[in-house]
């Protein structure tokens, strides 16, 4: 049920039409696609039409932080939606780019370590720690100064931990809340203010079937999609008169490397080093038979691009099903049938 890349983010920039890993079709800080001003068309109360001016690209290399206030005073320098994706480098951060630069957007996938990024390709990312409150507002302050706008942020930057409660330190749980759960908070703060002058923006957080779920032997992991989940509902209540709405993706098993790159609790110990050995070989074995990362990313696009937006997604039979168990069966039920699936049911 672990459903995020492990590490958040470096932005790679797909222009629509472009599949990723072609190579020249990245656009340079400041360059220009058009001298003129544009004009966008907007849908207003009465369901007209109106114009907007649109203001044509101009570079400004002392820009940095000032380039987000530029932002709110006007400077759209695209008529195309822009998203920002963390955690691109693979798996369902990846997919998310090419789903939502083939639905018509303007992408930028970030990664924490954009060279080690998988697949190839000649398109720049762009460098992005989640864990780093510079990092973040260096991130967004590229995109603002290239394209003066960011209408879809995907929080998919994560990593996992493995290991008891007891075997893991409070500096190990906290590392995973920091990238998970805080990280997710600092990219939502950081864009926040932008949707909220342009009147509107989407907000998607790939949150994971163990964001309902019990997770024995990552409760710090399932923790943090806890906390992801009820952040998000409690934030859409406050935005969605502003014209921004959240929303959570939580999918059941998907086919990623975040198990590979996943570290056991630094302190191992019996007897938790043999109780945790079927759990976690069950987990893998569902991870290998998971769904596609393309079947999250399709639900993120569909998050992001209709009018009315929910605010919870499960985008697979996995998460479909465990959820409605949960809801109607039995408490005792749904603990035995629970840890029969995950091999704890010896007792």
């Amino acid at each position: 049920m672990m459903s995020a890349s492990r590490f958040a983010s470096t932005a790679v920039h797909v222009t629509p039409g472009y599949r990723l890993g072609n190579g020249g079709n990245e656009e340079r800080p400041g360059s220009c696609s058009s001298a003129r001003a544009d004009m966008e068309w907007r849908p207003t109360a009465a369901g007209q039409t109106t114009p907007t001016a649109v203001l044509p690209c101009r570079a400004d290399p002392r820009a940095n932080s000032r380039l987000q206030t530029a932002e709110l005073e006007g400077g759209v320098k695209t008529k195309r939606r822009v998203a920002l994706v963390t955690g691109a480098s693979s798996g369902i951060g990846r997919a998310c780019v090419q789903q939502l630069a083939s639905a018509g957007l303007t992408v930028y996938g970030t990664s924490r370590h954009p060279k080690r990024r998988r697949g190839g390709g000649d398109l720049p990312m762009l460098a992005l720690d989640v864990c780093r409150d510079g990092s973040v507002r260096t991130c967004v302050d590229r995109v603002i100064s290239e394209t003066g706008r960011i209408d879809v942020l995907v929080n998919n930057a994560g990593v996992g931990l493995e290991g008891a409660v007891e075997e893991t330190s409070l500096d190990e749980i906290r590392a995973v809340l920091e990238t998970n759960f805080f990280g997710a908070v600092r990219m939502m703060r950081a864009v926040l203010p932008i949707m909220r002058k342009r009147r509107s923006g989407r907000i998607i957080n790939i949150g994971s079937a163990v964001g309902f779920l019990p997770m024995p032997y990552s409760a710090a992991y399932c923790a943090s999609k806890h906390a992801l989940r009820g952040f998000s509902e409690s934030l859409d209540h406050e935005v969605r008169k502003l014209g921004i709405r959240v929303s959570v993706i939580e999918p059941g098993f998907v086919r990623t490397d975040i198990v590979e790159h996943s570290p056991v609790a630094a302190a191992p110990f019996e007897p938790y080093i043999s109780a945790r050995s079927n759990p976690a070989r069950a987990f893998r074995q569902a991870i290998a038979r998971g769904v596609d990362p393309d079947v999250v990313a399709r639900t993120v696009v569909e998050a992001a691009t209709e009018q009315y937006p929910r605010l919870r997604y499960l985008p697979d039979g996995t998460a479909r099903m465990v959820s409605l168990f949960r809801d109607v069966l039995p408490s005792p039920l749904f603990d035995f049938a629970f840890r029969k699936q995950i091999q704890m049911n010896e007792d």
